[in-house]
């Protein structure tokens, strides 16, 4: 979990570019908030979430 909307796009161009896949493009929930996934080189997937609220 990160702490805002923001943070969810950043990291998400972040993780790009250091060599992730994505999995998921950021988008804004349905409950709130905003979702992300990237894959790593390991193909482990990482959530990127904000929670309004949290």
């Amino acid at each position: 979990m990160v702490a805002s909307d923001e943070d969810v796009d950043s990291l998400f161009a972040a993780a790009l570019a250091h060599g992730a896949t994505t999995v998921t493009e950021p988008n804004d929930a349905p409950h709130g908030g905003r979702n992300a996934c990237v894959a790593d080189f390991d193909g482990h997937w990482w959530n990127l979430d904000s929670y309004p609220g949290a």
